[in-house]
């Protein structure tokens, strides 16, 4: 088994840095998708490393009171709702111990721009069907705000061509 394989698999057992912040079945499941590709370029294997080293690096709390336009560090997700981490408890360098953090929840998509900062329990993230992103890439609070008005702005666009098109209800 190589290396990457190995260190991957171990950051996702009760022992690794993913087990405080990934539910059981998140960890399981990318176990999974780890052991049935068995090619040294396994797509998962990068991006377990990758959160990992993000989560070795992530600020303590406070350290980024008072940053114009802090990182994001990671993104939760449920299908519902977006949760940004931008600094942890400090705990260990791989441990969130108090399972604290400090971001920005978007629970009912008024958008990140619209909220305040404020603490967040990882483990009720976790307890509440929240998936870490393995694919999110650390962002500015502000490249986040310009994407999500992007968006914001291209829904609006296409709520207005449908409406445009014969025999749409007017209410969309």
């Amino acid at each position: 088994m190589n290396q990457n394989r190995q260190q991957a698999l171990y950051e996702l057992s009760s022992n690794g840095t993913l087990f405080d912040f990934m539910s059981k079945e998140q960890r399981f499941e990318v176990q999974d998708m780890i052991h049935a590709d068995q090619s040294d370029d396994n797509h998962y294997i990068a991006k377990v490393l990758a959160v990992v080293d993000t989560i070795k690096e992530m600020p303590s709390l406070y350290l980024t009171v008072g940053t114009i336009d802090p990182v994001m560090q990671l993104r939760y997700q449920n299908g519902i709702s977006i949760v940004w981490v931008q600094e942890k408890d400090k705990g260990t360098a791989t441990s969130c111990q108090q399972n604290q953090a400090y971001g920005y929840a978007d629970v009912d998509y008024v958008g990140i721009e619209n909220l305040n900062g404020s603490f967040i329990s990882i483990y009720e993230l976790k307890q509440q069907g929240y998936w870490l992103d393995l694919s999110y890439v650390p962002m500015s609070y502000n490249a986040i705000v310009d994407i999500a008005s992007k968006h914001v702005a291209s829904s609006a666009r296409h709520r207005e061509k449908l409406a445009e098109l014969p025999g749409s209800q007017s209410h969309l």
